[in-house]
């Protein structure tokens, strides 16, 4: 009987880009490595801030064409809103170094 397979290892990128549109997120949900990057790209023509759930980061008011980036160096789950509006929310799922 052959061994099992191992299993291939998943790949989290360091870098993740979500665009920020009227009344969403693109995407909603992201994974990304520990020590890695998010930029929100502001794609609409209103104004918003990007606010965690847990104050661990706060963009000032951004506005169309223009980046907020975060480095998120601890583990976890982090829930975020637009602070402007209170209208959307997305999540960033932050994997651990293996």
């Amino acid at each position: 009987m052959a061994a099992a397979a191992a299993a291939a290892p998943v790949t989290v990128p360091n870098k993740v880009d979500v665009k920020v549109l009227a009344t969403s997120f693109e995407p909603s949900t992201v994974r990304v490595a520990q020590g890695g990057t998010v930029t929100w790209t502001i794609a609409s023509r209103s104004p918003h801030r990007i606010s965690a759930d847990d104050n661990s980061f706060e963009s000032t008011l951004i506005t169309s064409g223009t980046t907020f980036s975060f480095r998120f160096d601890k583990p976890g789950t982090y829930t975020y809103r637009d602070g402007f509006t209170n209208d959307m929310a997305g999540v960033v799922t932050v994997m651990p170094d293996p």
